[in-house]
């Protein structure tokens, strides 16, 4: 689109020239956008995190090497 203007605007064919485009983007829009990229780093560490966090409590839910979960575990307090 930016090629045809330029083509008509200038009677020049569209294949015969390139265009380099830069977009500025606002500083207050830049600096929104920084924010958004480390905070879905930091939700990325942090879903890491509590998986690596559940994996390791795992072991603690289960009795002996079947891996399966007792009548108490499962009923939760006392077993009722």
């Amino acid at each position: 689109m930016d090629r045809d203007l330029v083509a008509i605007m200038d009677d020049t064919p569209a294949g015969s020239f390139g265009l380099d485009m830069t977009i500025i983007l606002p500083a207050e829009v830049r600096a929104e956008l920084d924010r958004s990229a480390e905070l879905r780093e930091q939700a990325a560490r942090s879903h890491a995190q509590a998986a690596q966090l559940a994996r390791g409590a795992r072991p603690r839910l289960t009795h002996g090497k079947t891996g399966k979960l007792g009548p108490r575990s499962v009923a939760g307090r006392g077993g009722s």
